[in-house]
């Protein structure tokens, strides 16, 4: 047996004596079976808390707008406005949300949303003919893992084909036959694999496009997510349901020609113009006020950051224009960098500072004290995730254009997604949103030498996918990990974080874009202990308490540095095994106490084994919504 099977068993019986246990389960309906102009929908998206008037709320990012949850009382937990939305929006799969003093900011993001209609027809359609189907449109979406469709402003048209790939499979994951698909347009399930891969796979198989039928029927805006990397063709996704009926008539002999051009469009009223930026008064969450809504700044942002102490609001990933056949490229507002507010009247934000060198996907805001620099006050960390390169800004008094105020930068071998800055500001760490990527650690006390320390990551060997990373003093640090759901870790070590609890609200998934996808870890304290509100995708708004800080274990996917220095360092991922002994003692130890203590539960390990991650830690006070319920049955796929 070896020592990561010896581990899971020790963590699984010493944690059978925590105090342990949800305590509530409670979703949001989809937008498919709810009234998306009334009713509060999931998928949930980002979350955000505040204070106010002595009571604690939770705000929630949903497909369809903004929800207050006042969790005072955590195990009764309550929505505020149980007859209406508190803020509602345009159909999006991303909001980004934050709290100054009694304002909720947000934005959404356009890649995944519906907000990009100003008049009908809005939807993107492809075309497909023949004897079975005669010119129908077809509704679909393109992302980033394809080739932008603007880059075919007169489409391109083939025979539709649907065939298996060497593996024997429609997913197309392996190769496929040599000219399988020579000029025309390859139909490829959703599945097992990333976008990008099936459609290389089809590419190097003379594909001059690609079609890929989602795995739900009722999914109402789903994304192409990840690199296009060597892609030259374009690509969209349509839904399952229209898919079949493609599939049906090829089965059935049909030739069926399929066009795809971004200029063919569908109407469909879940389409609506984009939200920009809206903030509301929530000084009264049983009547919350939208005060200030514009696109006079951007359509769209990827994330905003509030410095409260400066009065100022950070945004960054902004682009405006809904005609998404331009490109990414021709809509971003100041190349998709960042702008800067003054909020002092947070009803009448006013720009004072843009960075355009180039997009930039999320950034964090603190307060800085180095000798070396006297007169930097603050600094401003921002991910160039298409650049893989993070940067360091001094924005202590950020005016005009802040290019120039670039005081370091260092590039990622992946894309770099979010940082947290350790309370010292002399460590960052970097999250990488992609499936098995690590989460890096960087020493960045000399900004003239900064150095790559260490990795880690969750579950890689079932490609889990860390999302955002949150430091909340000066040893405990949370992560939202997707289908792994929350955890944390005391860093009292900044290069060797330890696990010292995490809870998954989502057991039904093990990888891929599903569970927890925001967190808010700055909630009062209950009993001495750490509250964190998470977000998860499907299953809803949960309040979750730290009850132990004990270390579980140094996390066993640290890769080291290999004394280099620099970013290729990550690259590390080797495990001598150095460290086994040690566990396997420790092991024997736990277990043999264990054992006298209690027998029963060692007699009943087996059965329930397969539950032990879900219950560490991190205990569920209560996830509010007592009068919804959603069958999330489905076995979604953990591609992007």
């Amino acid at each position: 047996m070896n020592s990561k099977a010896i581990l899971l068993i020790i963590l699984y019986f010493s944690l059978s004596f925590c105090k342990i246990s949800p305590r509530g389960h409670v979703i949001y309906p989809e937008v498919s079976e709810c009234d998306f102009n009334n009713e509060p929908c999931a998928p949930l998206n980002d979350i955000w808390g505040y204070r106010s008037n002595e009571r604690n709320y939770a705000v929630v990012g949903l497909s369809n707008g903004i929800d207050i949850i006042d969790v005072t009382n955590p195990q009764n937990s309550f929505r505020v406005n149980q007859e209406k939305m508190d803020i509602t929006g345009c159909l999006t799969e991303w909001r980004d949300i934050k709290v100054y003093q009694d304002s909720v900011l947000f934005v959404v993001e356009d890649w995944t949303s519906l907000c990009i209609c100003e008049e009908q027809p809005c939807e993107l359609a492809i075309n497909v003919d023949g004897k079975g189907m005669n010119n129908e449109l077809i509704g679909a979406v393109e992302g980033s893992a394809s080739r932008p469709l603007s880059d075919f402003p007169d489409g391109v048209s083939g025979s539709t084909i649907y065939a298996k790939d060497k593996d024997g499979s429609y997913e197309g994951c392996t190769s496929y036959e040599e000219d399988l698909f020579k000029d025309s347009i390859a139909l490829i399930d959703r599945g097992d694999c990333a976008f990008s891969e099936k459609i290389l796979n089809a590419q190097n198989s003379g594909a001059i496009g690609v079609v890929i039928v989602n795995h739900r029927s009722d999914d109402i805006y789903p994304s192409m997510g990840g690199q296009n990397d060597g892609v030259e063709i374009p690509a969209v996704m349509i839904s399952k349901d229209e898919g079949d009926i493609i599939k049906g008539h090829l089965d059935e002999g049909h030739t069926e020609t399929t066009t795809i051009n971004p200029n063919t469009k569908r109407d469909n009223d879940m389409y609506s113009p984009p939200d920009g930026l809206v903030i509301a008064d929530v000084t009264d969450p049983t009547n919350v006020q939208v005060k200030y809504q514009s696109r006079e700044f951007f359509d769209f942002s990827h994330n905003i950051f509030i410095d409260p102490d400066r009065a100022l609001m950070y945004a960054c990933g902004m682009s405006k224009d809904v005609d998404l056949s331009k490109g990414k490229d021709e809509r971003y507002v100041s190349n998709g960098g960042i702008l800067v507010f003054d909020i002092s009247d947070p009803y009448n934000p006013v720009k004072i500072a843009n960075y355009d060198e180039f997009y930039i996907h999320d950034i964090e805001v603190a307060a800085y004290n180095n000798p070396a620099f006297p007169n930097v006050d603050y600094i401003l960390v921002g991910c160039g995730i298409y650049n893989k390169t993070v940067v360091i800004l001094d924005v202590t008094n950020p005016s005009g254009n802040i290019n120039n105020d670039v005081i370091a930068s260092f590039d990622t071998d992946s894309w770099p997604h979010n940082s947290a800055l350790t309370m010292d500001n002399h460590y960052v760490y970097i999250t990488h949103e992609d499936t098995s990527m690590n989460v890096d650690i960087w020493d960045i006390s000399d900004l003239s030498s900064i150095t790559f320390i260490s990795s880690f990551g969750y579950g890689q060997e079932h490609e889990t996918i860390p999302h955002n990373v949150f430091i909340t003093s000066e040893d405990l640090m949370f992560l939202s990990y997707y289908s792994e759901g929350v955890l944390s870790y005391d860093i009292s070590d900044p290069k060797k974080p330890a696990l010292i609890g995490f809870y998954d609200t989502s057991y039904e998934y093990t990888s891929g874009f599903h569970g927890v996808w925001g967190i808010y870890p700055f909630g009062p304290e209950m009993n001495d202990n750490p509250m964190i509100y998470a977000s998860d995708i499907e299953s809803g708004c949960w309040v979750l308490e730290l009850v132990n800080k004990d270390k579980i274990h140094v996390e066993e996917y640290i890769h080291q540095d290999d004394g280099n220095n620099d970013s290729e360092g990550s690259d590390n991922n080797n495990d001598d095994g150095s460290g086994d002994s040690l566990i396997i003692g420790i092991g024997i130890f736990i277990i043999c106490v264990i054992i006298l203590i209690n027998t029963v539960i060692i007699a009943g390990a087996f059965v329930a084994f397969r539950y032990f991650k879900y219950y560490k830690n991190l205990v569920v006070i209560d996830n509010s919504r007592d009068d919804l319920h959603l069958d999330i049955s489905d076995d979604f796929t953990n591609d992007l």
